[in-house]
């Protein structure tokens, strides 16, 4: 019966004989498939060559903080020309001669959010590995009985962000103590020397009123 056997030549050709005929040989080039290092992923091969025409895969695998949603491929023949492929490509067809693949990985974004009871207090936005910005300290207002002092925030701070990250403040509670104005007491010595004053008062008042009428009555 009719079978198929395939063998490489040391030029890399491919020779598939048909039909179990020996007269019936075709000659099927392979072209490489390279594929470019990156440091922001890697990208692995479904096939190190194919014929033209074939379709050849490939797997994105991003390192961290980094995606391939969003990127693109490229691939560049032996003269340095680049053919772009459709965005979210995984594989493409094998052009008639060489080509090496690479693709261009996005860095991620993520938020960083800081709340005081339940409201948002300060955002930001970072990429992987980026120093996290502390806000200044908040406050939380004092009630007639209670006082607040912030603590800190939770969970703990990693000031080296790797994803999306919500933090809540945190406050000590400490009860204020209610002041009450005193009662004046006033001292009963206090009492004895105004009275001697205003009897001293009296005295001198009364004596000037004599001295007078007395020089009126001499005139």
């Amino acid at each position: 019966g009719s079978r198929t056997l395939t063998l490489f030549s040391e030029a890399g050709a491919r020779t598939a004989v048909l039909g179990g005929s020996a007269e019936k040989i075709a000659v099927v080039r392979l072209y490489s498939v390279s594929f470019a290092m990156s440091a922001n992923g890697a990208i692995r091969p479904g096939a190190a060559s194919a014929a033209a025409g074939e379709t050849v895969s490939f797997e994105l695998s991003p390192s961290a903080g980094y995606t391939a949603e969003g990127g693109k491929g490229v691939l560049t023949g032996p003269d340095g020309a680049s053919e772009e492929l459709p965005a979210g490509a995984l594989a493409f067809v094998m052009p008639a001669h060489d080509v090496e693949l690479s693709y261009e990985f996005l860095p991620e974004e993520y938020t960083v959010r800081f709340y005081v009871d339940g409201t948002l207090y300060s955002s930001g936005t970072y990429r992987y590995g980026d120093r996290l910005n502390e806000p200044d300290v908040p406050s939380k207002p004092d009630t007639d009985t209670v006082g607040y002092v912030f603590r800190g925030w939770s969970p703990s701070l990693c000031y080296t962000v790797t994803g999306d990250q919500d933090y809540n403040a945190t406050f000590a509670e400490s009860p204020l103590s209610k002041v009450e104005d005193d009662p004046l007491i006033i001292p009963e010595w206090v009492f004895v020397l105004a009275a001697v004053a205003v009897i001293a008062a009296t005295f001198f008042v009364a004596r000037a009123i004599v001295r007078r009428q007395k020089r009126q009555s001499e005139t």
